[in-house]
């Protein structure tokens, strides 16, 4: 892993439902701290086979090894511009190639 391509920070959350009042209400907590990565838009051959599983795949998140994300959290980028992605697809498994690095394909939340 190129530790150069990690200019962005943002960490992952995971959903909290709680009771209040007789209502549920969804909040987020921080799954892990703040960590460096890479935000990047998909374009071109990346994006048409993203968009083959998730018509909404807009970009891909890549940072050093992560375990148990899952298509239940988000991603929260803090720096250099904030912004909310929501998870389409993590792998289990590590990826040939791949070794100390997790790869997520997201949907910017608007």
């Amino acid at each position: 892993m190129n530790a150069g391509r990690l200019r962005h920070r943002g960490r992952f959350e995971h959903p909290t439902e709680t009771n209040v009042g007789g209502e549920l209400v969804t909040t987020w907590t921080p799954t892990t701290p703040v960590v460096w990565c890479e935000v990047r838009s998909l374009r071109g051959r990346e994006l048409y086979a993203a968009r083959q599983l998730y018509a909404e795949a807009s970009h891909r998140v890549i940072l050093r090894r992560v375990d148990g994300i899952t298509p239940k959290h988000r991603f929260v980028l803090v720096s250099p511009r904030a912004g909310t992605f929501n998870i389409l697809d993590s792998p289990d498994v590590p990826q040939v190639g791949s070794i100390g690095e997790t790869s997520v394909v997201c949907a910017e939340q608007r």
